[in-house]
């Protein structure tokens, strides 16, 4: 098995693989070809010849240079192919280097690579360990001491108590302080802050009864989501003194200052409980929110949680393509989650976008494997603060769905039994491991696999059950193979759901849970548990390792020293710093995906201004000074302006989008006004410059702005894969109601172009164009690659179907789709959530982001042709759907 390397103190063996020969790049990579060949004189030119690069001045075959299907190729002097990218010489594992980079599956140890699965860890607590240094335990340490009897750490940690609640105090021993948490009026070991986190949780463990240590075993919504004075409801008392310490927050019940309230009214209590064990508060990823329109009324609303700062998805992030951004945006949600008491995220996604139809590709980076992990590693490194101070003051990261929910079966979702399958018809379950090795090595506290059975692999020959009961991808994959020794939690409900093990007990299936290597469920009670270790299915001592794990990293928070949220923190959530941040980063992910041309036929001329001089003729932006300088007179004239497509010496806009107006309505404002402001996209005319204004009626416009979203997929439900068009059948046998609004907001856009072009009604009458000069600018919110095809090409008919008043033609139909693709929409915006104001930004290309120029950001998927191009791709594979109307990488800027 081949796998990442990890630990090493050089740059990431994957980030620098970014930064490979040619031969590795992905198909999203821009390449600009120059006018000189290759030779000495430009090692890097041009080789005329197909099928050839230049390499340092000669040119060889492409194929036998360093790549991903050529592991051994040729590199420049100086660097070495290193699992399929060139890699300097000096940052690889050897004497001078002792921590540099190996291959895959192999660490650097003390300069020689070794086998990862050979080494120390819990998985393998007789593994190799650095010279001089013993594996005791799963820990290397020196030969002369006993481990989890030496310190490690000896600065004062802040210890936050509540004495008079919580009736503990504090102890000084050799003149520091540690919290008598047990109230033994000792030092315990598991109080000792100096000790490893794994030899104080194995410490309180051993402590513990049975009861006690079930308890831990599960991390459900015990808590609530939060009352407005901190009070804790009697369910929620009684929780606490059951035992129970993990518990998943909703977010946006409650303010972020009664949150953070709330969750110290938690700790209080749980700090004066028997062993003085934290509460430890999930969250699923909330920042980010996207577009649905009502399918009834045609209305449209944003999901952005309330309490928290509003981004765009991860998907957003991946347009984006700048990891600097998604660092500012792990930091803000590390801020935020912290402020509020929450000290674990169950996200980010490290699965790869290689199923279109999945219903889950908004919360994941694409599809490209590189920019993945490029963006995991990134992500995960960021939100737990790993360059400063790491999980004491950081966000622990869940990482999922190991190993790679990208390939669901037809696009089902695997919470769902007929969605119960990953599939690998192009044998690539490699690939989909590297965002997880990126993620590991950057520290992720947390994995959580996915519920899927991973099916057809005889290279890795899994377990034919979900993956947390896989000893072979568990166990030897994740811990051994990929060096991963952090906490293993369920999905929620796998025990429930138990694919391929319906036959079994739930105790049974316990047993196998815990006998793979995974630590703790996720929403199932821990009962059977106990019931498998009553009945003989499953040791003690494998119970004992599950819960240290667990309470590892509740140590490794520093929660046992102080889980107290200061007040004046929650001031940080959704500040009005926070806010412009996310509103920026909304506006940098809209990919502008087409824009077409203003002069269709005859070909345009050859002046055209902006203002004064620019040789652009795209039809956006809007604006109310360009024009085209036809008579050559050197200044505007009437039917000259490009946006003025009717000639009445103005731009009207018909906006059809959340809150439906080119001005902000003081009655209905949107909720980033009070930080941001009011908003005005009209303006009036001047010499050079024709007014801009809004109208409600599509026949007098200019233009259109018409938002629609991307039908959205399965989720908790269905028997098949959901379609990508707006209108195609769905294949299964229940029913599937993404349908009604994907419908609503395709008939939208063919009332646009019926406009625009007219059309024949049941009756057969004609219906003239009412606005023959209207321009349509669509703009998507992807939360699946919607198939936008027949908007693009337009379609061959308008037209009702005879008898049938107010019909619409199938989009889905590919023989509707107009051959000569010149009666389509006019411009596509693809949006990853972004309020009205930010879309309307991109288009009127106003209140610019200083150093970015909109439309920079680029399709991280592929946008499909039609249905029965995503039927016939591969799951497992990235982009390879045919002839797709958009291929990934696509984008273009004013």
């Amino acid at each position: 098995m081949r796998m990442w390397s990890r630990g090493a103190l050089a740059p990431p063996l994957y980030c620098v693989l970014l930064a490979c020969c040619v031969a590795a790049c992905s198909d999203d990579t821009t390449i600009e070809q120059v006018a000189a060949e290759c030779s000495a004189a430009f090692p890097q030119g041009i080789c005329p010849e197909a099928g050839h690069s230049c390499l340092e001045g000669s040119c060889v075959d492409a194929l036998s240079l360093c790549s991903v299907a050529n592991n051994t190729g040729a590199c420049a002097t100086g660097y070495s192919c290193l699992a399929g990218g060139c890699v300097a010489a000096q940052t690889l594992c050897s004497a001078e280097t002792p921590s540099g980079h190996c291959e895959l599956g192999l660490t650097c140890v003390d300069g020689e690579c070794l086998a990862t699965e050979s080494l120390c860890s819990t998985a393998n607590p007789a593994g190799q360990c650095p010279a001089g240094q013993a594996c005791q335990s799963g820990l290397c340490a020196g030969t002369s001491v006993a481990v989890c009897q030496t310190p490690i750490y000896d600065a004062q940690p802040e210890l936050g108590i509540h004495s008079t609640a919580s009736g503990k105090v504090l102890l000084a021993v050799d003149d520091l302080q540690f919290k008598d948490l047990n109230g033994s009026g000792e030092l315990e070991p598991y109080e000792d802050w100096r000790l490893p986190e794994l030899c104080r949780a194995r410490d309180l463990a051993a402590r513990l009864s049975i009861s006690e240590k079930i308890a831990l075993m599960s991390e459900s919504v015990y808590f609530g989501s939060g009352t407005q004075d901190g009070s804790l409801p009697e369910s929620v008392q009684d929780a606490i003194q059951g035992g129970f310490r993990y518990s998943m927050i909703q977010l946006g019940t409650v303010s972020a200052a009664e949150l953070a309230a709330y969750a110290n009214a938690l700790q209080e209590m749980a700090e004066g409980q028997p062993y003085g064990i934290p509460v430890t508060l999930f969250a699923n990823p909330s920042h980010s929110f996207g577009l649905t329109t009502n399918a009834s009324t045609g209305a449209q609303s944003l999901d952005a949680n309330p309490t928290l700062s509003p981004w765009p998805t991860q998907l957003g992030l991946g347009a984006i393509g700048d990891t600097s951004v998604t660092q500012q945006y792990a930091e803000i949600v590390r801020e935020e989650f912290k402020a509020m008491g929450l000290r674990v995220i169950l996200g980010p996604f490290a699965d790869l976008a290689t199923e279109p139809r999945w219903g889950r590709q908004h919360e994941l980076f694409g599809s490209s494997v590189y920019a993945t992990i490029h963006q995991i590693h990134t992500l995960v490194h960021t939100l737990q603060n790993e360059a400063n101070g790491g999980l004491r003051d950081g966000l622990a990261a869940t990482v999922k769905h190991f190993p790679g929910a990208g390939p669901n079966e037809s696009g089902l979702d695997s919470h769902t039994y007929p969605g119960r399958y990953n599939v690998y018809p192009g044998g690539n379950l490699a690939e989909h491991l590297l965002p997880f090795q990126a993620a590991i090595d950057a520290g992720a506290a947390a994995v959580m696999p996915c519920y899927s059975i991973i099916r057809d692999l005889p290279e890795y020959n899994p377990e034919q059950l979900g993956a947390a009961f896989s000893h072979t991808l568990i166990t030897k994959t994740l811990k051994q193979g990929m060096g991963f020794d952090g906490v293993v939690t369920a999905d929620y409900g796998t025990l429930a759901q138990g694919y391929n093990l319906e036959l079994l007990t739930l105790p049974q299936r316990a047993a196998i849970f815990l006998n793979a290597g995974s630590h703790q469920l996720g929403l199932d009670l821990p009962g059977p548990f106990q019931e498998a270790l009553e009945l003989g299915y499953v040791q003690e001592t494998t119970i004992d390792e599950a819960v240290a794990k667990i309470l590892e990293l509740t140590f490794k928070l520093g929660l046992f020293e102080n889980p107290y949220v200061d007040a004046e923190a929650a001031t940080l959530v959704r500040s009005n710093e926070h806010l412009a941040a996310g509103f920026e980063a909304q506006k940098k992910a809209i990919v502008i995906a087409y824009n077409r041309s203003h002069e269709v036929a005859p070909p345009p001329p050859a002046n055209i201004f902006y203002a004064s001089v620019d040789p652009a003729t795209p039809y956006l932006p809007i604006d109310g000074s360009r024009y085209t300088d036809s008579n050559d007179n050197g200044s505007p004239d009437t039917g000259e302006y490009i946006c003025d497509t009717n000639g009445d010496s103005s731009v009207r806009v018909y906006y059809d989008g959340v809150w439906d107006g080119l001005t902000a309505n003081p009655d209905n404002p949107d909720p980033l006004t009070a930080q941001l402001g009011s908003y005005d996209y009209t303006s009036g005319g001047g010499d050079s410059t024709l007014p801009i204004a809004a109208t409600s009626n599509l026949a007098d416009a200019d233009i259109a702005i018409i938002r629609i979203a991307a039908r959205t997929g399965t989720y908790l439900g269905l028997d098949a894969g959901i379609p990508l068009s707006f209108d195609g059948p769905f294949p299964g046998e229940e029913q599937d109601t993404s349908i009604e609004a994907a419908i609503t907001d395709r008939n939208k856009v063919i009332d646009a172009l019926r406009v625009r072009d007219g059309y024949t009604d049941a009756d057969g009458n004609a219906v003239a164009a009412e606005n023959p000069s209207l321009r349509i600018v669509l703009v998507m919110y992807t939360n699946r690659p919607g198939i936008v095809e027949p908007f693009i090409r337009g379609l061959s008919t308008l037209d009702e179907t005879p008898g049938s008043p107010n019909s619409y033609p199938l989009v889905s139909d590919t023989a509707n789709h107009d051959p000569d693709g010149r009666s389509g929409v006019d411009a596509l915006l693809l949006e990853f959530g972004a309020y009205d104001r930010a879309v309307l930004d991109v288009v009127f290309n106003v209140n610019p982001i200083e150093g970015w120029a909109y439309g920079s950001a680029k399709l991280p998927i592929e946008l499909p042709s039609s249905d029965e191009a995503v039927a016939a791709q591969y799951e497992d594979v990235a982009a390879d759907s045919l002839n797709p109307t958009f291929r990934r990488g696509s984008g273009l800027t004013y």
